[in-house]
């Protein structure tokens, strides 16, 4: 599990989103999968359509995903409700953070 929180880099003000992962209980499967999703975000740099992966940075108790922070419609505003793998997820409301 992880927290989104809003940001900004303090040397170029650039306003970024942060995925939050709190080191304590983050088991080794959900690290494997943190480990393929910066793959994946690095493989995708560049690509339309794909929120830019900016950095990934550790302290001492939290792993940092950082991500620029984009504007425009939520991804639930411009799809419509969809099933997605073995477990029906259906989008009923955009998130506002």
């Amino acid at each position: 599990m992880h927290t989104i929180l809003s940001a900004q880099d303090r040397h170029s003000k650039q306003q970024v989103v942060l995925k939050a992962y709190s080191k304590a209980k983050l088991s080794s499967s959900a690290k494997a999968q943190l480990e393929g999703e910066l793959a994946n975000l690095r493989l995708l740099a560049g690509t339309p359509g794909v929120v830019p992966y900016v950095n990934y940075v550790e302290d001492a108790d939290s792993c940092y995903v950082v991500m620029a922070r984009c504007t425009g419609a939520l991804l639930g505003e411009l799809s419509a409700p969809c099933v997605l793998g073995p477990s029906t997820w259906i989008v009923q409301r955009p998130w506002h953070g």
